[in-house]
């Protein structure tokens, strides 16, 4: 029969489930209802709608991390294309080419 799988456990585990004993399994069980409550309370993504982390929800962000990392990116290339428009002048482009452009003198 296998052990526990908590190192220090050396009780048989359960015939199904995790491989707990009834001890650690009760404390697991335990564990994953205090993180589904702690999962209610937080706020979600005012874009996409998910969860936030815990730590985006104490920082008091409102957005979660894939959609700031899309936001993010998003302005990059809108900033990208303002100082397209901006250039004026061969001199100009040429300043926009060796600032947004890799590889290109």
């Amino acid at each position: 029969m296998p052990k526990c799988k908590k190192s220090d456990c050396r009780e048989p585990a359960l015939p199904y489930g995790k491989r707990y004993c009834a001890a650690h399994k009760a404390e697991y069980e335990r564990k994953q209802r205090e993180y589904a409550e702690m999962q209610k309370t937080l706020r979600k993504c005012v874009v996409c709608g998910n969860h936030l982390s815990k730590t985006r929800h104490d920082n008091g962000e409102t957005c979660c991390g894939k959609c700031a990392a899309y936001h993010e990116a998003f302005d990059a290339e809108f900033e990208k294309r303002r100082a397209f428009d901006r250039a004026e002048t061969v001199e100009a482009l040429k300043d926009w080419m060796r600032q947004y452009l890799d590889g290109v003198n």
